[in-house]
């Protein structure tokens, strides 16, 4: 709740500023200066948030927003990704029902022959999961010690 709390006072001292700079048809760079100094933010950082406002004048735009790459978004290489779709996309067509282990070799194997960084074992159950989310609409779980095999959850007939 206090993370909330300071969001929103953060917010509120950005609206204090930006709406003063959005009614300006241009902005000088002495008032872009005196918005860095308030607000403890860098140049290019009030250019983008006074962007942002004049786009869309509501406080929740002000909000401070997450570090970090964005949810959904991938840092592989395309080769990789390449990789990792082939090796899955071939275990699923031939039925076979290796383990995660096991397919992670067989896509380590596949990268190295062609010279790609090797991609974790997590990113491999992430690409599964979603592999089998997009084909069946269920989910993969993560194989418990007693189980050997990925196996996709079968689908109750409620």
């Amino acid at each position: 709740m206090q993370d909330l709390a300071a969001a929103v006072a953060i917010a509120k001292i950005r609206e204090r500023v930006f709406s003063h700079l959005a009614e300006q048809p241009e902005c000088s760079r002495a008032m872009i200066k005196k918005a860095c100094a308030t607000l403890e933010l860098s140049r290019a950082m009030v250019f983008r948030l006074l962007a942002r406002y004049k786009e869309d004048r509501r406080f929740s735009v002000l909000l401070p927003r997450p570090q970090g790459r964005k949810r959904g978004s991938h840092a592989l290489l395309e080769g990789q990704e390449r990789m990792i779709s082939l090796q899955i996309q071939k275990v699923a067509r031939t039925g076979e029902n290796p383990s995660l282990a096991a397919l992670h070799r067989k896509i380590a194997a596949a990268c190295r022959k062609r010279r790609l960084p090797i991609p974790s074992y997590g990113t491999v159950l992430r690409r599964l999961r979603a592999y089998d989310a997009r084909i069946s609409r269920g989910k993969l779980e993560r194989p418990t010690r007693s189980q050997s095999t990925v196996q996709p959850k079968t689908q109750s007939t409620r």
